[in-house]
């Protein structure tokens, strides 16, 4: 009713096939570029050392000392296993629904960034 609602007043924008690639495109590149970001970001490894530093202090283990430099790749290997073991779990069960709900948040995100309200 609401998207009825909408495109009688004019306020619905349908996206047809190019603006769904120009979309898709815009994800891909958004997702390499905050990859990049995080791969080189300072904020974040200084903010690491100042929390290990804080445990050691505190009598605690720091499971990383001696191997910082890979800590990054390690931790976004991780992620990304786990992201993929739920998206795995979701296509195994045929889950649609909830593939749907996965994405759906950060489309609408994506194509409001661009314009394109829902």
């Amino acid at each position: 009713m609401a998207l009825a609602e909408k495109k009688h007043a004019g306020s619905f924008v349908a996206l047809d096939g190019p603006t769904i690639l120009h979309l898709a495109a815009a994800f891909h590149a958004e997702a390499l570029e905050e990859d990049d970001q995080a791969r080189w970001d300072v904020d974040e490894r200084e903010q690491f050392k100042a929390a290990a530093a804080r445990v050691e202090e505190g009598g605690g283990l720091n499971s990383w000392a001696g191997s910082e430099r890979s800590r990054w790749a390690t931790k976004t290997r991780e992620t990304q296993e786990a992201a993929l073991a739920s998206r795995k779990a979701l296509k195994a069960t045929g889950d649609l629904q909830g593939v749907l709900e996965e994405w759906t948040e950060e489309s609408l995100l994506l194509a409001e960034a661009r314009g394109y309200s829902s």
